[in-house]
């Protein structure tokens, strides 16, 4: 070896063991020690990433804050990697991805004179990376990628790490790990240049870790040291970027990196509660900035709301931390993301709402006898959706003779529509839910006219099973529900069938207390399953005055769909899932109230599938990968696909990112119950025995699933397109206009709907908006983009899986990076224009 690059660091978690106030504390201890050594030695370097951190510093010690500027510009201190904080790296959009890295650059280029962000990406202690990473560091400009997970073995620790649509950077698996023990530096970097006396050029992070630390007299003393023992290798101070470039001359000789996934897979299940409001915060916010754009380009006087929508986008940032977001940190910190992302989640609330009422503006007043319900339609292209509305009557009907029957029109259509149970429980004819199916048009508001009129109560009549059996017969999809198991006994669709019998049982999986799942995969051990409970015991669990209450029965049929209700119990835990069967379409909707009790186990849905031996494939970051089908826990985002080379099945999760599959069967995982931060060392016990440690999601918790499926083309090109309209639904609120305004026009349209924009905000600089495009599909598409505001169209055209940023001012459309730099201006096309 002829050189060692030393990066020296602290790794420090804003949260883990601790909150986030001693987080800061340590930030502003383990920085200002790390400036004392700066100043120190004139040879020394310091490096150190996460934005959070410095704004932690900046906000609480100004004058330290001060000194790291300084520092900064004489080169003392190094600012690496440039994101916002190192986030977990598969459970994040690749939308949030872009944010973490442009939240980042925003304040170093606030702060720092002269910022010019890194070329190397790092997330030393993510417990796996995407391969949809690569495209997005590419588009940023950072060609090269730090990490420590997984280890690897191989000799030579720089690689090439391929992505989607043709990206490429050099990554280096630092699996020595990114800090060293107090004083201990040299028990670290002399193995490493022994094992790899080989390799020319090699890197060693050191530096106290974890909780802070960094730099110790003792190491750096320790360093000289070996300088001294081994005077023909070069030890030098240094920072990934300069490591980097003298590795990319080797560019030519990389092998490709295996797979850097499948580790600590419990990481994808545990608190499940910060893990589906992750995923809620993140189509909320992207859902209220197309909207907010939307309000803002219509001229009607709407501000967009930059500052709240900015505190949102921390909240969500922040807590995709790499051990708050995958649930390894402790329970105040999983209290604290519950309280931050709800936050978020009220902020975009407000935007959401201010939004649509100014889309709303110029909607004559009401009728006489009507009563409107308003539908927004945030997506780029048509929908057909079932929506749900709750509104209020006129007045209080008292009447336990008659009551109100509603009708639903649209654009002078009746629509398809059925009453349904409220969610509040006054016995009075007063409020009423409606759940209705509507055609609604691209970036649109839509008016809905609902009208009562006063008819004669009759007994309520639902359908009932016959012979143990309800026999689901839809326009499309056709289902068999059995009382007595409470399961389905399989599903077919336009006459095919496509699930099998047993379906959407919840098995209980014996496991252990370790949140991260180190060993996750060993425990396969089915301690049993949820069974129906008996009449008596239903009863009981609802609360009904009767005696018995059959623990499967239909409580909602109409013209738009059936809902089913099932009782399940297990140990000291219950359970209710509902059916939802849609009377047209072919989208199967599972819900399911748990109250949970057990510990230490992993909970699974299983859906088993007529598809035996097709492959699995998961949303990921801008992309889908295929998964493993030998049982292993595999992670993904929003949906995920079996296929074989004719039919398709398709489940979209509403924050449960860990499932597995296996001949055919669909394992989603809904919880593991393990304790909070129970880390493994060696066969050290982990849990004090003499008092109770606290499990994770312990009480009432709610999942939701949608499956679907049809032919394998027809699933992979809509499966992007229906994840996102499931998770950025139209809005829909009852209201009365006052009959001001001027309605808003059409804003964006995209003839491909397998063309996924996945965001539309406003421009970090100057005016205009930014919109992001990404084609879902593996096969190369072009598209025409219509914006009807600016009057100009253009074609897009992408690779399999690429996504495309284009920012939009005045009527000058320019395509740039994700970070919205190299412009080049998109030409007004005649031809296209005019077709469009």
């Amino acid at each position: 070896m002829d050189k060692v690059h030393l990066i020296s660091n602290a790794h420090l978690d804003p949260v883990w063991q601790w909150e986030w106030q001693e987080g800061a504390g340590a930030a502003v201890t383990t920085f200002s020690a790390a400036a004392d050594f700066c100043e120190e030695f004139g040879d020394f370097i310091f490096c150190h990433n996460e934005a959070v951190l410095y704004q932690w510093v900046e906000e609480y010690d100004r004058p330290l804050f001060e000194r790291i500027v300084r520092l900064v510009k004489a080169g003392k201190w190094n600012i690496m990697g440039g994101w916002f904080l190192q986030p977990d790296c598969n459970m994040p959009a690749g939308e949030s991805f872009i944010r973490q890295i442009l939240a980042g650059k925003r304040f170093f280029e606030a702060k720092f004179e002269g910022y010019k962000m890194p070329k190397t990406a790092l997330n030393l202690d993510s417990f796996g990376h995407t391969r949809g990473l690569v495209q997005i560091l590419k588009d940023a400009g950072q060609d090269y990628y730090l990490c420590t997970r997984p280890a690897t073995d191989v000799a030579d620790r720089d690689m090439l790490w391929k992505g989607f649509a043709g990206s490429e950077v050099i990554v280096h698996r630092s699996s020595e790990g990114y800090n060293t023990l107090l004083g201990r530096v040299a028990e670290k970097i002399e193995p490493y240049i022994a094992r790899f006396a080989d390799v020319k050029t090699g890197l060693v992070l050191w530096g106290v870790g974890n909780h802070g630390g960094g730099p110790s007299r003792r190491d750096y003393a320790a360093i000289n040291d070996l300088k001294k023992k081994y005077p023909a290798i070069r030890f030098e101070h240094s920072t990934p970027d300069k490591y980097f470039a003298e590795i990319e001359k080797r560019r030519g000789e990389l092998r490709e990196t295996p797979d850097m996934n499948h580790l600590h897979m419990a990481a994808y299940t545990s608190q499940a509660r910060v893990k589906q409001r992750h995923m809620l915060l993140e189509n909320e916010l992207y859902s209220a900035e197309k909207a907010a754009a939307h309000a803002a380009a219509a001229g009607s006087g709407f501000e967009y709301p930059a500052d709240a929508l900015a505190r949102a986008e921390r909240d969500l940032l922040f807590n995709e931390f790499h051990d708050i977001l995958p649930g390894t940190s402790v329970r105040g910190a999983e209290a604290a993301a519950l309280i931050g992302l709800g936050h978020g989640l009220e902020e975009v609330s407000r935007v959401k709402l201010k939004a649509f009422f100014a889309l709303a503006a110029g909607e004559k007043k009401a009728a006489a006898g009507e009563y409107p319900i308003f539908i927004y339609n945030p997506h780029p292209y048509p929908l057909t959706r079932t929506v749900e509305c709750e509104f209020m009557l006129a007045d209080q009907n008292w009447s336990e003779t008659e009551f109100y029957e509603a009708s639903l029109y649209h654009e002078g259509r009746k629509l398809e529509a059925q009453p349904e149970k409220e969610e509040s429980s006054l016995p009075l004819d007063w409020r009423k839910r409606m759940v209705f199916r509507v055609d609604l048009k691209p970036f649109a508001m839509h008016r809905v006219s609902c009208f009562t009129k006063l008819k004669k109560v009759k007994k309520r009549s639902l359908p009932r099973f016959a012979a143990g059996k309800y026999e689901f017969k839809g326009a499309n999809l056709q289902a068999t529900v059995n009382q007595r198991t409470g399961l389905i006994d399989g599903v077919t669709v336009n006459g095919k069938e496509y699930i099998r019998g047993g379906a959407f049982r919840v098995d209980v999986i014996k496991y252990c207390s370790d949140p991260w799942g180190f060993r996750y995969d060993d425990y396969k051990e089915r301690l049993g399953g949820f069974t129906p409970m008996s009449p008596k015991e239903a009863a009981r669990f609802a609360a009904v005055d009767a005696e018995r209450l059959p623990p499967v029965r239909v409580i909602e049929d109409g013209a738009v769909r059936t809902v089913i209700e099932a009782f399940f119990k297990y140990g000291s835990s219950s359970m209710v899932i509902k059916y939802l069967l849609p009377k047209r379409g072919t989208d199967l909707e599972v819900r399911i109230l748990l109250y949970n009790a057990e510990k230490d186990v992993k909970l699974k849905l299983l859906v088993p599938t007529a598809i035996a031996g097709g492959d699995y494939f998961g949303e990921t970051a801008f992309g889908l990968n295929r998964l493993k089908t030998d049982g292993d826990e595999v992670v993904a985002q929003g949906y995920t696909v079996l296929a074989d080379r004719t039919d398709a099945v398709s489940l979209i999760n509403f924050g449960n990112y860990g499932s597995d599959c296996k001949d055919g069967v669909i394992g989603a995982t809904l919880l593991n119950s393990a304790a909070y931060t129970a880390h493994p060392i060696d066969n050290r016990r982990v849990l004090r025995q003499d008092r109770i440690s606290p499990r994770i999601d312990q009480g009432e918790r709610e999942f939701r699933f949608i499956i679907t499926a049809s032919g394998s083309k027809e699933r992979f090109e809509s499966i992007a397109a229906e994840s996102l309209a499931a998770h950025q639904p139209p809005t829909a609120l009852s209201f009365f206009p006052t009959g001001t305004g001027k309605p808003a026009g059409r804003f964006i349209e995209i003839s491909d709907k397998a063309v996924i924009l996945t965001a539309v905000k406003r421009a970090e600089r100057g005016g205009g908006c930014v919109l992001r495009l990404w084609n879902g599909t593996d096969a190369e598409r072009a598209a025409e983009v219509a914006l009807p505001f600016i009057g100009r169209v253009f074609r897009a055209e992408f690779r399999p899986y690429q996504f495309k940023s284009f920012k939009v001012e005045g009527d000058r459309i320019e395509e740039c990076s994700c970070l919205e730099e190299e412009k080049t201006e998109v030409k007004k096309d005649d031809e296209t224009e005019a077709r469009a």
